[in-house]
C-alpha cells in the first residue's frame, strides 16, 4: 500500500508538470502561427526578400506544433496513470467491507461513495480522451476543464476510502 501511495505521489508530481509544459507549448504554437500570419499579412504581397523569413517563421510553426503535440501526449499519457491508479480504489475497497465487519448502514455508505467514485472515474476518462483531439488555441481551457474532472476523482476516492475507515464495525459476539 506505501509503495502504491508513493507510486501516486510520483503520477500526481509528474502530471502536474506535465500541465504547465503542454500549456507552454500550447501558447507558444498560438504565438508562432500568430507572427506567420502577420508576416504573411506584411509581407506576403508577392515582395520576393520576405519569402525567407515566412519560410523560417512557417518552419518554427512546424516546430512548436510538433512540441506541442508530443507535450500534449505526455499530458495525456499523466492523467491516463493517475486515473488507473485511482481505478483501483473501488476493488480494493469491496473485499475489505467483508472482512472489516462493517455494519449494513456503513456498508450502504460505503456503496453510495463508490457509486460516485465510479462517476468521477467514468467522467474524468471521456474528459482525457477527449484531451487527444483538442488543439492549441482551445488546450488552456479543455486541459483546465479536465483538471477539474481529474480533482473531482481525487476527492471521490479520498471521501471513498474516509468512508470504508470510519465505517461502524459489527463488533464481534463474545462467548
Amino acid at each position: 500500500m506505501t509503495r502504491k501511495l508513493f507510486l501516486g505521489a510520483m503520477l500526481i508530481a509528474a502530471a502536474c508538470n506535465t500541465n504547465s509544459r503542454s500549456e507552454k507549448a500550447a501558447e507558444n504554437l498560438n504565438k508562432q502561427s500568430d507572427q506567420l500570419a502577420d508576416q504573411l499579412k506584411d509581407k506576403g504581397n508577392g515582395a520576393v526578400e520576405g519569402i525567407k523569413d515566412i519560410a523560417k517563421e512557417a518552419n518554427d510553426v512546424a516546430a512548436a506544433d510538433e512540441t506541442f503535440r508530443r507535450e500534449r501526449e505526455i499530458r495525456i499519457g499523466a492523467l491516463r496513470a493517475n486515473h488507473v491508479l485511482e481505478a483501483t480504489i473501488p476493488g480494493l475497497i469491496r473485499p475489505t467491507i467483508d472482512f472489516a465487519n462493517v455494519t449494513d448502514v456503513g456498508r450502504a455508505n460505503i456503496n453510495e461513495k463508490l457509486a460516485v467514485l465510479e462517476l468521477r472515474l467514468s467522467e474524468a476518462a471521456k474528459a482525457i480522451e477527449d484531451l487527444q483531439f483538442v488543439d492549441a488555441a482551445n488546450w488552456k481551457e479543455k486541459n483546465e476543464a479536465t483538471q477539474d474532472f481529474m480533482n473531482r476523482l481525487g476527492t471521490a476516492a479520498d471521501e471513498a476510502v474516509e468512508e470504508l475507515r470510519d465505517a461502524p464495525r459489527v463488533e464481534p459476539a463474545r462467548s
